[in-house]
């Protein structure tokens, strides 16, 4: 009998807890609703604020790209489209060069435009070179016959001097006239 009465107590003092816990919840301090409606308004606020202000940075980014992307476009793009065959040009020599090696070698005569974009050149003898080069490898020679130089050849060498430990030279160039 005592069993079963200790039981019943457990029992009993089980229930009115579980009670006591579900009244508890169902009621809540006046000042705690409050507080919460608060909070949960300034939640929704902070969470459209920030999707507000993830669509205007997209915004933002997107328009800086663009601009960057005009600047970019601006600097390289090339003021010719294509050449033509048998234009005159030079091949722009790569990598570390020394303060008198030349920057640029050639001349060379486009002899064909590739598929890719490329042209192939031939050298002065009609050679083809091996390689094809892109457009912003050449340099474009307006006037073919700027190329020419006159040359002079050296007939003698009339006086000498030495100023500032480098020696000058006076000379008479061949098929000139004395001045």
């Amino acid at each position: 009998m005592l069993l079963v009465d200790l039981y019943l107590v457990q029992e009993v003092i089980r229930t009115q807890s579980e009670e006591s816990e579900d009244s508890q919840r169902k009621t809540l301090d006046p000042w705690e609703d409050e507080a919460l409606l608060h909070f949960l308004d300034e939640s929704e606020e902070l969470k459209k604020l920030c999707e507000e202000s993830q669509q205007m940075a997209l915004v933002k980014i997107d328009e800086v790209q663009k601009e960057q992307k005009r600047i970019q476009d601006k600097r390289t793009k090339p003021l010719i489209d294509s050449l033509e065959k048998g234009t005159t040009v030079f091949i722009k020599n790569e990598g570390i060069l020394g303060k008198l090696e030349a920057r640029y070698s050639g001349p060379y005569s486009i002899s064909k435009v590739t598929s890719s974009g490329n042209y192939e050149l031939m050298d002065s003898e009609n050679v083809k070179l091996k390689m094809s080069y892109p457009l912003h490898k050449l340099k474009v020679i307006k006037k073919p016959s700027d190329l020419k130089s006159e040359s002079f050849e050296v007939e003698e060498i009339v006086d000498k001097r030495t100023v500032n430990n480098e020696t000058e030279y006076l000379v008479k160039w061949k098929d000139c006239p004395d001045e």
